[in-house]
């Protein structure tokens, strides 16, 4: 623990005094200004609201997320709907698991009229479950990496099903 400590400390704190040294001579700050007394406590208070307040977020981040993403289509695929359920299973995203994953009859606005639908059925559920798990994972980080496989991931479902056509 003592490395851990050290190894981010000390680069931390020579950041910290470079930045002030920065500030100082760039403003032309006095050194006086910088002479402030904060107790220890009030900083070690400042840093757990913080964390406490950024855990918070990211909390309610993924439950919005869970709440809203409950269908969708994956790759020129037809359209699913799915309940997110608490696990605590190896393959999850944040603890949940999409589950009664059914597909979504293509909609009629007359029922005379005949309904094509060209769009193909992933057949594989695990592998339906794992793109549904992608993609709520991409929702909540929304990191360019993560944005990026998951539209590669969609490229290659729509190229696969257009050469199992």
């Amino acid at each position: 623990m003592k490395k851990f400590i050290s190894f981010f400390g000390r680069p931390l704190v020579g950041g910290i005094l470079a930045l002030i040294g920065i500030l100082e001579y760039v403003l032309k700050i006095p050194a006086s200004f910088l002479d402030i007394e904060i107790s220890l406590w009030l900083i070690l208070l400042i840093a757990g609201v913080v964390i406490i307040f950024t855990y918070i977020y990211r909390r309610l981040r993924i439950l919005y997320f869970l709440k809203r993403y409950t269908s969708g289509s994956f790759g020129g695929s037809r359209l699913y709907r799915w309940n997110w359920v608490k696990t605590s299973k190896n393959m999850n995203v944040f603890g949940y698991m999409p589950d009664n994953i059914e597909v979504i009859a293509p909609t009629r606005l007359d029922p005379n009229i005949p309904v094509y639908d060209c769009r193909h059925s992933i057949t594989n559920i695990d592998l339906l479950r794992e793109y549904i798990m992608i993609s709520l994972y991409c929702m909540v980080e929304n990191t360019k990496q993560s944005n990026e496989f998951l539209r590669h991931l969609h490229t290659l479902e729509e190229h696969f099903c257009n050469f199992r056509q």
